[in-house]
């Protein structure tokens, strides 16, 4: 999707794994925000462990209030926090503190960064965002998977299918994790068109 030798854009860099990806991948480049004192921290001190000679930027900001420079990333991917039900922290800056209902997370959050990395992106760049909703998110009013693709719609992106994740499930006889379809999740696939019009404005 454009990581090899390119810029990664990654709007919620969590633990790290996308991090470690990009380098195992040949980037060029990780920008990434991720607002948690501690997670941003330990990324850093990830970054200067294994990046090599990829360059890395992590904003201590969340990704709402964070704009790459426009047509600079070659791909973005990314795990938003599923609203109310990964808290991985208390801080004021996260971001289901600074919006606590479901409504106006997806509103003043979710379109937000989904917006602000369509500008990111160079025209023809993709946009690949792991999501899956549960009855938990769904009982408490947010449809994360719907409210997903409808920012990426409303930004301007193209929907380009989904791909599946599979998770590990509990041990089998062997003692080893095993993977199920029915443990997968999707990752969807947006782009930007390539004659790209002007993003949206919330």
């Amino acid at each position: 999707y454009g990581g090899a030798g390119g810029v990664v854009y990654d709007p919620c860099a969590g633990w790290g794994g996308r991090l470690l990806g990009a380098a195992v991948a040949g980037a060029a480049a990780y920008i990434a925000c991720e607002p948690a004192a501690r997670t941003h921290a330990g990324l850093a001190a990830l970054a200067e462990q294994y990046a090599g000679g990829m360059r890395v930027q992590l904003e201590r900001r969340g990704a709402e209030d964070f704009q790459p420079d426009a047509c600079s990333v070659d791909v973005a991917l990314t795990s938003p926090p599923y609203f109310n039900l990964e808290l991985y922290s208390d801080e004021p800056s996260q971001s289901h503190v600074k919006y606590p209902t479901a409504e106006w997370w997806t509103t003043q959050w979710l379109r937000r960064v989904v917006e602000r990395t369509y500008t990111a992106l160079k025209p023809g760049g993709y946009f690949l965002v792991n999501v899956a909703n549960n009855r938990q998110l769904l009982d408490g009013g947010c449809d994360l998977e719907g409210a997903t693709q409808a920012s990426a719609a409303h930004a301007g992106f193209e929907a380009h299918g989904c791909l599946r994740m599979l998770k590990p499930t509990a041990p089998g006889v062997d003692g080893a994790a095993t993977r199920s379809v029915d443990s997968a999740e999707p990752i969807y696939v947006f782009r930007k068109p390539v004659a790209a019009a002007p993003p949206a404005v919330a």
